[in-house]
């Protein structure tokens, strides 16, 4: 489908579970939909790769995606579902990729390009106002992820370093 053609608001809305744009209406979606490029992955592709320049945000609409730091794969940062974000650091940035990301299924994406939104926010201002709330609370809530997952790896050889081992309340634990 071309920017301009119709999109129903159900046929393409992402996953329920997940808040990215939950707060459109079903006319709003639609309008939304006419600025998103609507994109289709075969498994194995991969979709994103470190390196290139491309400042649009994808919003993953069905199957799975492997984020992954290096392009064979062996090292997985995360893994991706419906209603999930991607690409969203070079949208905000224009900075170059900074991971890989590859279909693990068969997966369909909207696409906004930087210009796209762009023409959004002129003509759509409360819709693409969501959409960047949104995008933050998502980024807000991984960095909130990151950190903790940075701290407890970071405070857990501290813990359990003999001069703040806690003793046990059982006296049979040493």
């Amino acid at each position: 489908m071309g920017a301009f053609d119709y999109f129903s608001a159900d046929q393409h809305r992402p996953a329920k579970q997940r808040s990215l744009l939950s707060s459109l209406s079903d006319e709003e979606w639609v309008i939304f939909a006419q600025h998103v490029e609507d994109t289709r992955f075969s498994a194995g592709k991969h979709i994103l790769k470190r390196g290139d320049i491309d400042p649009s945000v994808f919003i993953l609409l069905e199957g799975r995606l492997s984020v992954e730091a290096d392009e064979a794969g062996t090292t997985q940062i995360a893994e991706l579902h419906p209603g999930d974000v991607f690409g969203e650091m070079s949208f905000f940035d224009n900075a170059p990729r900074n991971a890989f990301v590859r279909a693990l299924d068969d997966c369909r994406a909207f696409r906004l390009s930087r210009e796209r939104f762009d023409y959004l926010s002129a003509w759509e201002p409360a819709i693409a106002r969501q959409f960047i709330f949104d995008l933050g609370a998502s980024l807000s809530s991984r960095l909130r992820w990151t950190t903790d997952a940075y701290l407890e790896l970071k405070l857990k050889p501290k813990l359990n370093s003999p001069g703040n081992r806690q003793k046990s309340p059982d006296p049979t634990l040493k």
